[in-house]
């Protein structure tokens, strides 16, 4: 189990670099507010106008899809965060990191293959979930570094076969980890997707074998 050390990794790159990533992580936190907002106000008019959508078992595939379509607009800027947080690590300037308009479309079309198998049926609550979700949000990781995407699919294919209950049972400790940062006052929620995005990337660096994760950070 790789757990110990990839926490102590995420832990010491947080606090080296929590300067750098304190703009990108304000207009991801942005993003985040602005989508909710829309996702809010869409439930919230479809209640007022009486829409039978919202009336027992037919709302959650109408939230279902509000929600696909705030991670679609999400996700370019979850690879420029990364970005910047590669760059940090490599003590390079962050505000040279560009996302690229193919980059975007990649970014989109990676959301839009994964963010519907989380949805339906909440499927990171059961145990398909489990063993999906780590092949379905590992290719960020990869894109993120400049991998294209079908690349990105193929390194995260290769490493679950390579290291799949090293995976699955890192990457479950580590979301139950992220999701008790929602209990830190007024700032929880907004931790969370931050810590997901580094938590990951630093799983993808170690077990990858790109980067041993007691080295991360030093």
């Amino acid at each position: 189990m790789r757990i110990g050390p990839i926490l102590s990794a995420i832990f010491r790159v947080a606090m080296k670099h929590h300067k750098e990533m304190l703009k990108p992580t304000l207009v991801l936190a942005g993003a985040m507010v602005v989508m909710a907002t829309l996702l809010a106000s869409g439930v919230l008019l479809g209640a007022l106008s009486g829409a039978e959508i919202l009336e027992g078992p037919r709302f959650w595939p109408y939230a279902s899809l509000l929600f696909f379509v705030g991670r679609i607009c999400t996700a370019p800027i979850e690879v420029w965060w990364l970005r910047r947080l590669q760059a940090a690590m490599a003590g390079t300037d962050g505000s040279l990191v560009k996302v690229g308009g193919f980059e975007v479309l990649e970014a989109v079309a990676l959301e839009a293959v994964r963010a519907p198998i989380v949805v339906l049926g909440f499927l990171m609550c059961i145990v398909p979930g489990l063993l999906l979700r780590p092949l379905l949000f590992l290719p960020e990781s990869a894109l993120s570094q400049g991998h294209s995407l079908k690349a990105s699919f193929a390194m995260a294919l290769d490493l679950m076969k390579r290291r799949f209950q090293d995976v699955v049972i890192t990457d479950f400790l580590l979301v139950l980890v992220c999701g008790g940062l929602t209990a830190v006052p007024l700032l929880g929620p907004f931790l969370v997707l931050p810590a997901l995005l580094l938590s990951r990337y630093i799983l993808w660096l170690d077990l990858s074998g790109q980067q041993p994760a007691e080295e991360i950070g030093l």
